[in-house]
């Protein structure tokens, strides 16, 4: 109930946006500047303070609020959900913004697209807010989000999918290969068995693949630097094989994971795939999270 409060007091005290992230006080991140002079961890630079990030628009962050809102109706209770002001304002924003291009999820350093992972997770959420109001949870206009949750599905299938590539793009309409594109079976986007989801992961391991990890990307973000393995995406593929019955596969890719903890056993942002060295922000949540998330799966395959 703490972070719910937490989340309401933030929303409104920062408009009619939500930003991807804040300060535990709730305030706007501190503007971001490089260091100079330092070269970061096993040379892994360079090292900034700050995150520009801060200023970014990416449409993901409403789908994990209902998302989230959702778990708790149907598993705990409603008064453990965020209030019905923040969902409602949340799918609102879904289905002004879904169709208009973001910073993404990555946060890259150049023009803003029409990123797939984005697309996907505002039809998340107008699908979890439609489904909160059939159940009496929510009082909003469940009609227009119905028919922007739909208007979104149809633009990821028919402008995000790539039949020569073999998957789904980066970004709509491009021939990009992201490994974010590995959400579609795991939000309920399509069946894990669905020909599409199958062939895109063929397609993310062959090219992202490294030494039994995944990178996020293999196109310049803007960012400088050289981009490691990513823990998260290695989760997303491992959770793929679970929903899609090879919970063994899903169980190993976890288990790589894992090794590149530490001592504790906690998780980088990244790894190096050679070596298994933790790069990046240490340590990070968003790998904690997902290995919740892998070993839950795994918990519930047969």
């Amino acid at each position: 109930m703490g972070f719910w409060s937490w989340l309401a007091d933030t929303a409104q005290r920062h408009g009619d946006d939500l930003s991807v992230a804040y300060t535990l006080d709730g305030d706007p991140l501190p503007d971001e500047s490089e260091v100079k002079g330092l070269a970061g961890h096993r040379g892994w630079g360079p090292v900034r303070v700050g995150n520009a990030a801060g200023t970014q628009r990416q449409h993901d962050v409403y789908g994990h609020v209902l998302a989230a809102a959702s778990h708790c109706y149907h598993h705990m209770d409603m008064e453990s959900a965020a209030p019905q002001a923040v969902l409602n304002r949340l799918a609102d924003l879904a289905a002004r913004r879904w169709h208009r291009p973001d910073d993404s999820i990555w946060e890259v350093r150049g023009r803003r697209a029409h990123h797939t992972y984005s697309h996907l997770m505002c039809w998340l959420t107008l699908d979890r807010a439609v489904d909160l109001a059939a159940h009496g949870a929510l009082e909003g206009d469940s009609a227009r989000w119905a028919a922007q949750r739909d208007a979104a599905r149809q633009a990821i299938l028919e402008r995000a999918w790539d039949p020569i590539l073999g998957a789904f793009t980066g970004t709509l309409g491009g021939g990009d290969v992201d490994a974010a594109a590995l959400v579609a079976p795991l939000i309920g986007f399509l069946p894990p068995d669905d020909p599409r989801c199958r062939s895109t992961r063929r397609v993310v391991t062959d090219r992202l693949g490294d030494n039994g990890l995944l990178h996020r990307y293999c196109h310049d973000d803007g960012l400088g630097g050289r981009d490691a393995a990513f823990l998260l995406c290695t989760l997303w593929l491992a959770d793929t094989h679970t929903v899609d019955g090879d919970p063994d596969r899903g169980e190993e890719l976890l288990e790589r994971v894992l090794a590149t903890g530490n001592d504790l056993g906690l998780l980088a942002e990244e790894a190096d795939p050679a070596t298994g060295a933790p790069l990046g922000n240490f340590p990070q949540g968003l790998t904690h999270l997902a290995v919740i998330e892998s070993v839950h799966r795994l918990a519930g395959a047969p």
